[in-house]
């Protein structure tokens, strides 16, 4: 274990190595909020949008959409998604004890990757659900929706809505059918023709798409601290034109 990094420790880097923490020190005007969760996906972030945007009342609002954000959908049956508002106490209580999940996550990931390495050292490094036409384009569809109330949403605490495409996997070689990577290969003028401000990192990241194994974590398929510092050089260009 190298005690200057927790990275050859358990997987995962300290927060001073994250693109976020990084952005967050060249725009000191701003004060950043980092709501995302492991295994949320747009409807999370619409739906944190809907419950909290009045009361955190934020200048900007800047969805980092991945290439599985739109297959994380609690409900694909349904045109409306039922859920019962979060009570604030209970989120608050997940928002203050985050490095708590954090901990039993990374510490089930260190169990699991022992396991599957002794079963498969040959680990994916970005394991896709197989899907077919119909459940992609429903998933799409359903997703669009999703924006489309996100857009409606911020109005209401007047907040400036961006979407931004990471560009971890590209969608330009991808031949699946995951909905994100086929809605981007497919539909990405879906956003200019709906006057939503959209920005695609995909193409900054081709040192990344060139050589994976030089910036992920070994079993793991997340961004080491190489692969963090691409995204950060490439996502603070579009975060200038952004905020100023």
């Amino acid at each position: 274990c190298d005690s200057s990094s927790l990275l050859n420790c358990n997987g995962y880097l300290k927060d001073k190595d994250t693109y976020v923490e990084k952005l967050q020190k060249d725009f000191r005007k701003f004060s950043f909020i980092n709501s995302s969760v492991p295994g949320w996906g747009l409807q999370d972030y619409q739906l944190f949008t809907k419950f909290f945007c009045k009361e955190i009342n934020p200048k900007k609002i800047i969805v980092i959409m991945n290439s599985n954000d739109f297959s994380r959908l609690k409900n694909i049956n349904t045109n409306v998604v039922k859920v019962k508002k979060i009570e604030n106490k209970f989120y608050r209580f997940l928002v203050d004890n985050f490095h708590t999940f954090s901990f039993l996550r990374k510490n089930i990931y260190l169990i699991n990757s022992k396991l599957n390495k002794k079963k498969d050292s040959k680990i994916k490094k970005f394991p896709h659900n197989k899907f077919s036409k119909e459940k992609t384009l429903n998933i799409i569809n359903a997703n669009k929706k999703i924006i489309f109330e996100m857009k409606r949403g911020v109005k209401e605490c007047n907040s400036e809505l961006h979407f931004i495409y990471l560009g971890w996997v590209d969608y330009i070689k991808n031949e699946n059918l995951d909905p994100t990577l086929f809605f981007l290969k497919n539909e990405i003028n879906f956003f200019k023709t709906n006057n939503i401000n959209f920005w695609n990192n995909n193409y900054a990241l081709k040192n990344v798409h060139n050589d994976y194994d030089k910036f992920i974590i070994k079993h793991d398929g997340h961004p080491n601290e190489l692969g963090s510092e691409e995204i950060y050089k490439s996502l603070k260009k579009i975060f200038i034109e952004i905020l100023n």
